[in-house]
């Protein structure tokens, strides 16, 4: 992704960095973007997703935007079966539980299986909140 917007948007004035969210508190600058695209979910405790968002935090400006894509049932697109495929244990409240989840991903590059967890809507509220976002 970082490949396709340097050579999409080539601009003195954007600087492109990928690194780890954890280490990204560390850096000197402040942005006014940064765009998270399917990690904050990946987190392995709920304690951690708060420390990342934290780092994305102390290094976005008063007036900058965080990006974040977070796959969810939700959000999902239940007509496109075919691409994303779901398989719960049981039937969920979205805002109160969390829930382990097997999944099958399709595309033309073909199939990855995986197992996760999804957070539940609160505790993404309280971490953001926790982080200093408003």
């Amino acid at each position: 992704m970082i490949n396709i917007a340097e050579t999409n948007f080539n601009s003195s004035n954007i600087e492109y960095k990928l690194m780890s969210a954890e280490k990204s508190g560390n850096l000197n600058k402040k942005f006014d973007i940064i765009v998270s695209s399917l990690m904050v979910h990946a987190s392995k405790s709920h304690k951690d997703m708060i420390k990342i968002l934290r780092s994305c935090n102390k290094i976005l400006r008063n007036s900058g935007e965080f990006v974040i894509l977070v796959p969810h049932p939700c959000f999902s697109n239940q007509n496109n079966r075919d691409y994303n495929t779901y398989a719960f244990v049981k039937r969920f409240n979205y805002f109160t539980e969390n829930q382990k989840y097997n999944v099958t991903l399709k595309s033309k590059y073909g199939t990855t299986k995986f197992a996760n967890i999804f957070y539940n809507l609160e505790q993404y509220f309280n971490a953001f909140k926790k982080s200093g976002f408003v």
